[in-house]
């Protein structure tokens, strides 16, 4: 993948480069501000079936700590907009209310271009007609210790 995109990126006139790590070292190094890092390849995927889960982790302007590997905000992308609009989900008592500004949050964000989705993982139970009481949720797909085998 990063490959392709410093090709594709030479193919429209910038200067890429790719500089190969091991997971373990490159997400920390993407981190830290001091290393300068333009694009890099990340994964993150909720481990709640909720925007707040993501969002605020990877562009609030609270995560963007410059000089650590420990910022969630790698980038370091602090848009005030789309700040004021995720603290007035995580305020709102409303669950509409709530869906509606992660919803515009998640649009804003897109809208400055400050992440890039590539991949957007899906997960599929296969099962039979051996199975039963089979209860599936979004954040832990099949329960396991709710079904049986015949």
């Amino acid at each position: 993948m990063g490959v392709y995109l410093r090709n594709m990126l030479q193919s429209l006139g910038f200067v890429a480069s790719v500089r190969p790590m091991t997971p373990a070292t490159a997400e920390g190094y993407a981190r830290n501000s001091d290393n300068h890092v333009q694009i890099s390849l990340a994964y993150w995927y909720a481990d709640y079936p909720s925007p707040s889960t993501f969002l605020d982790a990877l562009l609030g302007c609270d995560n963007a700590r410059p000089h650590t590997e420990g910022a969630t905000n790698a980038s370091g992308f602090c848009y005030p907009e789309l700040q004021s609009y995720m603290a007035q989900a995580r305020k709102s008592l409303d669950p509409q209310r709530t869906q509606a500004l992660w919803e515009h949050a998640g649009t804003v964000a897109m809208q400055q271009s400050a992440l890039i989705p590539l991949i957007q993982m899906r997960y599929v139970d296969f099962i039979s007609k051996r199975l039963g009481n089979y209860h599936y949720s979004l954040l832990n797909h099949m329960l396991l210790s709710q079904v049986w085998v015949q």
